[in-house]
């Protein structure tokens, strides 16, 4: 099995689960470390979906460079309408919209959106931004239609 572009982080495991792997149940032990996230990367992910149950969020596979998460607003009942942000986490940077800093991390995003087209998630032109993870967490925040 090849190791796809970008995996579901299900709110409910994000939420229960402190380790890691428990989040990825549905891949192979062999390919989880493509979606492995330092300790912030994990506080974003969970604080991001406690605080936003409408938010879906893809963990992008780190050698694919497409960004560090897709993350989509499913407020919408068509798929078609739903706002997809490709975010790139930067330690202690404000946000940034755009390839900013993270140039060459973004380089694949269009095959990310591809992906998530196919699965009929969002269909919207993706938002890019980088920052720090609390700074996204604010933004994203502001940008919640739910």
């Amino acid at each position: 099995m090849s190791a796809p572009i970008a995996v579901r982080v299900l709110r409910a495991r994000a939420l229960r689960h402190r380790a890691v792997g428990h989040l990825f149940r549905e891949i192979p032990a062999s390919l989880r470390p493509f979606y492995a996230m330092t300790p912030r990367e994990t506080r974003f992910v969970r604080a991001l979906l406690a605080d936003h149950p409408n938010l879906w969020l893809y963990r992008v596979h780190q050698q694919r460079f497409a960004g560090d998460f897709a993350v989509i607003d499913m407020s919408s009942p068509r798929w078609e309408r739903r706002p997809l942000f490709v975010v790139d986490l930067k330690l202690g940077a404000p946000v940034r919209l755009g390839r900013g800093p993270a140039g060459v991390q973004l380089l694949r995003v269009p095959e990310l959106v591809d992906t998530l087209r196919g699965l009929r998630v969002s269909g919207s032109e993706p938002i890019l931004a980088t920052g720090d993870g609390q700074a996204l967490h604010a933004w994203l925040g502001s940008m919640d239609s739910g």
